[in-house]
């Protein structure tokens, strides 16, 4: 490029000098055309010319001088110019290299996109705004020339505006690479507030609408500060607060509507966090002084924040919070929500929970006895609450007797141990449970109890004592938690050690089973408590400076009041830093335990373990230990191990695993340490073991293996690799050791068909060559995969097709997603007729020597696929295979004539093609209903493209289509097709017959927008009436195009696009098509 425009550079200066000078050379020299040089030179005319020739140099040189930078412009301006058509080759080859690096660029950007997204994070808005700008340079396509003079000579015209339109992209595809090499992507994401809240169970009662109109009003008046919402416990105060600030939030009479629970005992860093959270706003390693100044900052810049503090007690004070008052609030106001008249004025609205929760208990009960006893338990005398609140426990307690389940009853019980508000995961109750012994001592199995744990939690739910939480967890209502304390007699205690009267009165009782306690470790130390009977302890240890980079020792005179303790969970709530414990001997004393858990403790040396004999549950989550210790292999009664986001200092933990033979459930998440290598593990009921930091918190899968993780070099043994692929629901690989070139026969028996997977991901495994092999099997496989939902491959370097040999037609009938990436010995995916009724999505990336896709029965069974997406697959010629589809044919046609075949792909609605070169036939079909609800064409790279469907299609539900770098496509669908569809079927689609040999008008479309590029001539689309559209010629002018417009439509205005000359066909915003005449 640099060396074609130097040339070009030396040739039009030489050119343009020559054209200038030459009105000074008959000045000068005396043979220049303008003096005859043969002509007698008198004396006086000598002399003036010497006096001439003197002074003409300067004149010369002066003038030269004047126009020299005018000459260089214009020499440098018209070389510019010139320079799109003569080296036009150099500039789109120039663009090209640069369109590569900024593809390199834009991948690395949008895996930095895709990390944040996982993270939670949000993503600015410049990122979004350089991915878009990106993806429209790398769209462009430089290989569609135009010609004139029959093809013949290159259209000089054309190269000269698509070169300077490239030369001028290229330079922004230079900045571009360059801002995003500086580009910042994620933001801190904005927790969600009131909106998060369904309104599902909100019921706007007639007598209540003027409570809450009344509520609406006073949120709206500038003037109130401080509103008031009072009601007894269980009134739905918290619920109608809540709607009010919906709508509040929703007609932007608030920028931001949050809420926070002050609870009995205010945990004030919770309460900062729950309102920092919405707002953006992070502490950091802020002091605790400085935590309510800068949320003060915060809520008083100017914006309108509606703070809605739920179940407050008594006074609160906000300057310990960060809440501004009345006289500095700017913008700032507050919805208090109490049960104490002197808090503010009694309210009353919605539906008492206390009502519900009789009403659900009894629902369906018709003898008058039930009732009668239901009523006797109401008008019964109670003792040691408040009167107005005892006549709620009654009621509660109604609810509570009337349940048949005892494991229920046990089950709310120990909910009620836990911190007010509190989402407790099912899992959580579950080792609890087990621990406490709330199934009994002679329990089958961890997941019998679990059965029983879900069991009892979805009859609580149902008689409305617990509510749903996320992660099918469940949380209390304040009232029932304190209804089901009251029902236990002082059995359950919660204690804030902080405060003294409360401590001294739990120490002054005996009959304490289970224990809360929150505080720090001075303070828990020094607990008196009479811990005969207690069973369960839960510890939540608060902040705690003194505490911190010191190593505690727990004194064994804590535990030897406690000698029956059965469950000992300890949460450090202060999650940075870990807080060091020793627990060498004091541990020791707890003969009777059955369950430990520990979160976010580091632990150092736990050999002692190995000494409770009882022991069944081990769970740590986000601590560190020295080393799993040999000693746990002895226990036989261990069943439970639970490993999650630990710091395992020394040795391969799987070595310990391996020898534990009691153990039933595994779970070991993100805890891999160096030492680690093959893997090794016993038969277990239920394992969870993944290398990845983000889990997946939704997936239940009981048997779970992901070893995806690239930055870790693990691998399962051989033994436990053939016990995985048999027993697992959900496993994913990088890495297998061994030769094997299929998992089945070779890995797996065949027999046995490896169908309890439901998701399989296989990445880098280079010496598979298929997935299954029945070449040399004698009978026919019944079925394999028979619950595989999920099929993901990549970078299987050696994979030539998935299953060789004949399997059953219904091996496959369950799967839903199937993604294949960088396989690039991949040739056949589906040679046998296959069964894919419950496909939904099917990405093909990087295959370059995959020819087919599907057989014809295979394709006629896709009834559910909606995405179907394929990139970059050079060698693919065949989507649906037609040399198949050709022997198929007269079949098909007879069975249209017949009424007996389907339309195929009916839930289609994204179609996406790019980069497959050798494709001449998207999609070759036989209906025109095939595709009924298709909504995205998107067709890009794709040269020898001719048509994309093979006969008439109607496409009733295309929103948008864009065609793109296809220089040889013909129409949408052959011409010949559309001519059978009028003789044959006409009169569906139009209200007169026709029978004119031209081009079939038809309703094909009936969409939004239709864009078209790279062609030179205009393709033939039909309209939703009898009305031709064409895409116009790259050379036509738009005048031209006006002119040709339907008057009674408003004019189309041509839109800007990421390719260049991109011409909506159809006019945004009318729904009357538009008439172009073709070109």
């Amino acid at each position: 490029m640099r060396k074609c425009y130097k040339r070009l550079q030396e040739t039009l200066a030489f050119k343009l000098y020559t054209r200038i000078n030459p009105r000074f050379y008959p000045l000068v020299f005396p043979h220049s055309h303008n003096m005859n040089p043969k002509r007698e030179v008198t004396r006086g005319s000598f002399r003036s010319f010497q006096l001439m020739n003197s002074s003409l140099p300067k004149m010369a040189s002066f003038l030269t001088d004047l126009v020299k930078p005018y000459v260089e412009k214009l020499i440098n301006g018209a070389i510019r110019e010139s320079s799109y058509i003569c080296c036009f080759t150099c500039i789109a080859n120039d663009f090209e290299e640069e369109k590569a690096r900024l593809e390199i660029e834009s991948t690395t950007v949008k895996q930095r996109v895709y990390d944040a997204i996982r993270r939670g994070e949000d993503v600015q808005a410049n990122a979004l705004f350089w991915e878009k700008e990106a993806d429209k340079l790398i769209q462009e396509d430089t290989k569609t020339k135009q010609k004139c003079l029959f093809g013949f000579c290159p259209h000089i015209i054309w190269r000269y505006k698509r070169g300077k339109e490239l030369t001028n992209k290229k330079e922004q595809m230079k900045r571009l690479i360059e801002t995003g090499k500086q580009l910042s992507i994620e933001l801190p994401a904005r927790l969600p507030d009131v909106e998060r809240y369904s309104s599902q169970h909100y019921i706007p009662f007639k007598s209540r609408e003027s409570k809450y109109k009344e509520l609406l009003d006073a949120m709206k008046d500038d003037n109130n500060f401080i509103t008031g919402l009072q009601g007894m416990g269980g009134t739905g105060k918290t619920t109608l607060a809540r709607e009010v600030g919906k709508e509040l939030k929703q007609s932007k009479q608030f920028t931001h509507v949050i809420d926070t629970t002050m609870s009995l005992s205010p945990n004030i860093r919770k309460i900062q966090d729950d309102i920092a959270g919405p707002l953006g706003l992070k502490f950091g390693d802020c002091s605790e002084s400085d935590r309510p100044k800068k949320l003060w900052k915060r809520l008083t810049n100017g914006e309108k924040i509606l703070l809605i503090l739920d179940d407050v007690w008594g006074d609160i004070d906000f300057n310990e919070i960060g809440i501004p008052y009345s006289d500095n609030h700017k913008g700032c106001r507050i919805l208090v929500t109490t049960r104490n008249l002197l808090v503010c004025n009694r309210l009353r609205c919605r539906l008492p929970i206390a009502i519900a929760v009789i009403a659900s208990s009894l629902k369906g009960i018709r003898h008058p006895e039930e009732w009668d006893r239901a009523l006797k338990s109401l008008q019964t005398p109670m003792h040691g609450a408040d009167d107005e609140l005892v006549k709620i426990y009654k009621r509660l307690k109604v609810s509570y007797d009337n349940m048949k389940n005892e494991n229920a009853k046990r089950l709310l019980l120990l909910c009620s141990v836990f911190r007010e508000d509190e989402e407790i995961p099912t899992e959580r109750l579950t080792r609890l449970g087990i621990g406490g012994g709330l199934f009994g001592e002679d329990y089958v199995s961890y997941e019998d109890a679990r059965i029983q744990v879900v069991i009892s939690k979805n009859k609580l739910l149902d008689s409305c004592l617990l509510l749903e939480a996320d992660q099918s967890g469940v949380k209390m209502h304040d009232l029932v938690r304190d209804a089901a304390q009251w029902i236990a007699n002082k059995e359950i205690q919660t204690v804030k050690l902080s405060d003294k009267k409360q401590k001294a009165m739990v120490e002054r009782e005996a009959n304490i089973k289970y224990l809360l306690c929150e505080g720090n470790l001075k303070d828990l130390f020094s607990f008196k408590l009479d811990g005969s009977k207690l069973e369960i302890l839960i510890v939540t240890v608060l902040k705690d400076e003194d505490c911190h980079n010191l190593k505690i020792e727990v004194l064994n005179s804590f535990f030897e009041n406690i000698k029956g303790l059965r469950v000992f969970h300890l949460i450090n709530d202060d999650y940075h830093p870990r807080l060091a414990l020793s627990l060498l001997r004091s541990v020791q004393l707890m003969k009777n335990i059955r369950s430990l858990l520990f979160t976010e403790v580091d632990l150092g040396d736990i050999s002692i373990f190995g000494n409770l004999q009882s022991l069944e549950t081990l769970d740590l989550n986000y601590c560190k230990i020295d080393e799993l210790p040999y000693e746990i292999t002895k226990l036989e009664k261990f069943r439970l191990l639970n490993l999650e986001y630990c710091i395992i200092a020394r040795n391969d933990p799987f070595e310990v695993i391996k020898g534990c033979s009691s153990l039933e459930e595994l779970y070991f998440i993100y805890s891999f340490n160096t030492f680690c290598r093959e893997i090794t593990f016993p038969q277990l009921k239920r394992f969870f073991i993944d290398s990845s930091y983000w889990r997946s918190k939704n997936d239940l899968s009981s048997r779970y293996v992901s070893l995806v993780a690239r930055n870790l070099d693990v691998f399962l043994s051989e033994t436990t690799l053939k016990y995985c692929m048999q027993e697992a629901e959900v496993l994913g690989l990088r890495r297998m050791e061994g030769g094997w070139r299929n998992m089945m026969p070779e890995i797996v028996p065949m027999d046995h068909g490896m169908n309890d997977l439901v998701k399989l991901s296989l990445s880098s495994i280079s010496q598979l060559q298929c997935l299954i092999d029945t070449k040399h099997t004698e009978s026919l496989v019944s079925k394999v995969f028979s619950k595989l939902v999920v099929l993901e491959l990549e970078g299987m370097d050696n994979l030539e097709e998935l299953f060789k040999g004949p399997l059953s037609f219904d091996s496959l009938n369950s799967l839903e997603n199937l993604s294949i990436e960088d396989c690039k010995h991949l040739k056949i995916l589906f040679e046998c007729n296959i069964n894919l009724c419950n496909l939904k999505s099917l990405s093909l990336v990087r295959c370059p020597m995959l020819i087919s896709i599907f057989q014809l029965s295979t394709a006629c069974s896709l009834m559910l696929l909606e995405r179907l997406e394929i990139y970059d697959c050079e060698g693919l010629e065949y989507i649906i295979d037609e040399r198949k589809w050709q022997e198929s044919r007269s079949k098909i046609v007879d069975d249209n004539d017949n009424k007996s075949h389907g339309s195929m792909f009916q839930k289609l609605k994204v179609l996406s093609i790019k980069k497959c070169p050798r494709i001449e036939l998207i999609l070759p079909f036989h209906s025109p209903h095939d595709l009924p609800a298709l909504e995205s064409i998107t067709i890009g790279s794709c040269n020898k493209l001719k048509y994309i469907f093979g006969k008439y299609v109607k496409l009733g539900s295309l929103i948008n289509m864009k065609l793109d770098g296809l220089p040889n496509m013909i129409d949408i669908f052959p011409e010949c097709y559309g001519v059978h569809e009028r003789s044959s079927s006409i009169s569906g689609y139009a209200s007169k017959p026709q029978t004119q040999s031209g081009p079939i008008k038809r309703n094909i479309f009936s969409w939004t927008n239709v864009y078209c590029c790279g062609k030179k001539y205009g393709h033939k689309l039909r309209s939703n009436t009898s009305t031709e559209i064409s895409l116009v010629s790259q050379d036509q002018q738009q005048d031209n195009l006006m002119d040709t417009c339907d008057k009674s439509i408003p004019s189309p205005k041509l839109s800007s696009s990421p390719v260049p000359n991109l011409l909506p066909l159809v006019h945004p915003h009318s729904h009357n098509p538009l008439h172009l005449k073709p070109p």
